[in-house]
């Protein structure tokens, strides 16, 4: 309940969020025509990470290239002007940059560090309950909406990937919106929550994916 309360607050003070950023001023630090992009989850180097290099204003990608074993991959000869560098794996991104390639900056050769998930959660088990809340039945329109009642999601498809193999498991949450899956192995899963329901505002439900750190 507390979370379902908190991601609708956050939903809706995101615009203003996004608006006081977008009208704040800020300066495009200079770098190298050459540089590097490392990308890690918890320090440990994420390989197969995809980095998209674009120019600004927004225009087609100039470049797009996947980081080694080593989570790093080296762009060279980047013409001047200004770039979006981007970052994502398995569609999750990991960071973006607003970057300005001058030739005559002086500084070293630059390293960027992005770190994919590192705000996973850690957990042990992966199981849990699918709720959400629909208009009550007081028969008055303003009370049932303030009068909420919670239901249970039953029927919906929950599939849990290991983020660096193909290893998949699936579910299906039961009569009571419960699903449980288990026994798996440590690692670091992407957790993928079907949509479909629908809101208390009568909005239809995108799936919902995070990425867990299942630990001992």
């Amino acid at each position: 309940m507390k979370r379902a309360v908190f991601l609708g607050l956050l939903l809706l003070i995101a615009p203003a969020l996004v608006l006081a950023c977008s009208a704040r001023g800020f300066q495009v630090q200079p770098v190298r025509p050459d540089f590097v992009v490392v990308v890690s989850h918890r320090s440990k180097p994420v390989p197969c990470v995809e980095v998209v290099v674009t120019p600004s204003p927004a225009a087609s990608a100039v470049l797009t290239v996947s980081t080694n074993e080593n989570g790093a991959v080296e762009v060279r000869d980047l013409p001047v002007g200004e770039y979006w560098l981007a970052a994502s794996y398995r569609g999750i991104e990991a960071g973006r940059e607003l970057r300005k390639v001058s030739p005559d900056s002086k500084k070293p050769k630059r390293q960027f560090d992005f770190q994919w998930a590192d705000g996973a959660y850690a957990t042990r088990t992966i199981r849990g309950r699918l709720t959400g809340l629909v208009k009550g039945n007081t028969g008055h329109p303003l009370q049932d909406l303030i009068h909420t009642q919670e239901v249970a999601h039953s029927g919906v498809l929950i599939s849990l990937q290991n983020a660096f193999s193909n290893e998949e498991y699936r579910a299906v949450s039961d009569s009571d919106g419960m699903f449980t899956i288990d026994p798996l192995l440590p690692g670091t899963l992407i957790l993928t929550i079907g949509g479909g329901e629908k809101s208390l505002g009568g909005q239809t439900a995108n799936p919902t994916t995070l990425v867990i750190d299942l630990t001992i």
